[in-house]
């Protein structure tokens, strides 16, 4: 794990999180970058567990204490900042202190979804994120074995489908 001070909120290795808060710069951003932001220590820590492809990490050094274990053998950098500059980059007061940027990756096709699926949750037009993320807490939590979304569903890998799900 490379551990890396950044203290310009201008840095360009920031770029990932720049204006987390502008909902629609965010929609064609992340799929364009082909990335996707995870925040809060416990859905970095489900990251993490998925083995998918980290670009880095921004955090606070609270939070950085706090995941010292997992990032041991991190290859992605890890960025330290203050809260100002976490603040001042995201666009928004980000409290948890801790940010993630992964590799984007592609959804299943539908018959691997269905695959042996008995109980299959279907969302259409849910366009909300948080609702989006919600739902998907509640089908995991019921044990449901898929959630399908149409097309015009807010995307399930969004920053705050992630955070509440």
């Amino acid at each position: 794990m490379e551990t890396i001070l950044i203290v310009d909120p201008a840095d360009p290795r920031l770029d990932d999180y720049r204006d987390l808060k502008e909902h629609e710069r965010r929609l064609r951003l992340e799929p364009a970058r082909s990335c996707v932001i995870v925040e809060g220590h416990v859905p970095i820590g489900v990251l993490l567990d998925t083995g998918r492809p980290v670009r880095s990490l921004l955090l606070l050094e609270r939070e950085r204490a706090r995941l010292a274990d997992r990032l041991a053998t991190l290859a992605a950098p890890v960025y330290l900042a203050p809260p100002e500059v976490i603040d001042a980059v995201a666009g928004f007061s980000v409290h948890r202190g801790a940010l993630a940027s992964a590799d984007r990756w592609a959804l299943p096709p539908l018959a691997e979804v269905l695959a042996g699926a008995r109980t299959v949750v279907v969302l259409e037009a849910a366009v909300d994120l948080t609702n989006v993320g919600a739902v998907a807490r509640s089908a995991r939590a019921l044990g449901a074995d898929a959630l399908l979304l149409c097309p015009r569903c807010a995307d399930p890998l969004g920053r705050r489908a992630g955070r509440v799900s």
